[in-house]
């Protein structure tokens, strides 16, 4: 995402520990390397990761790199129908593009923590195990979010995919920046739909 060697990506691709429902320790991978097209593999720093958005921020030294950064979109110009395009390297397929739409928008999916992430962009472009982190193009090329899972009864593809928004994702890489680490207000308070009958009985 620019000249001076930051890559953006999935936490849940550069962590480990943590267990199902938001339990146990989630701490970066001892190590990590970035694959370019040319096959050029080199090392990377975990700067930072968020694993309430499934967001890490990764860097790479540039020198000798021919970096080609993506311009980042907004998920204010995401509509439902518009055409989009996945890549990543699904079951290690590398540089694999899968096309589709915006199938809905503000959708909630998991976090790595017991909290949800809201205004997910759900897609029917084929995303499967290895896409993870890759991103999500709008028709313009501009990124408009991060592939980050799947609902599925297979393991994989059933035309429901799940990407984080990139404005989600660029309010944490703010902080990782700074600080490596993101910070949330937490009032504990807990939500539920509301339908007219239940809005009546109260």
């Amino acid at each position: 995402i620019s000249d001076d060697g930051e890559i953006v990506t999935n936490a849940h691709v550069v962590t480990q520990g943590g267990t199902a429902g938001g339990g146990g320790e989630i701490r970066p991978a001892r190590e990590v390397f970035v694959q370019f097209p040319d096959r050029n593999q080199v090392s990377a720093e975990v700067a930072g990761f968020d694993p309430f958005a499934d967001v890490a921020l990764l860097k790479v030294d540039p020198d000798g790199l021919d970096l080609q950064p993506l311009k980042l979109g907004s998920e204010n110009d995401v509509e439902v129908g518009e055409p989009v395009a996945a890549i990543g390297s699904p079951f290690g397929q590398d540089q694999s593009l899968s096309i589709g739409v915006v199938s809905a928008s503000n959708r909630t999916i998991e976090s790595l923590t017991r909290f949800q992430i809201d205004g997910a962009i759900q897609t029917d472009a084929s995303i499967n195990p290895g896409n993870s982190g890759g991103p999500l193009l709008d028709s313009a090329g501009e990124v408009v979010g991060i592939n980050q899972q799947i609902n599925t009864t297979s393991g994989g593809n059933e035309g429901v995919g799940f990407a984080l928004p990139i404005d989600l994702a660029e309010r944490a890489l703010d902080q990782l920046r700074d600080d490596g680490e993101v910070s949330y207000a937490y009032t504990g308070v807990e939500t539920t739909p509301l339908y007219p009958q239940l809005a009546d009985r109260l």
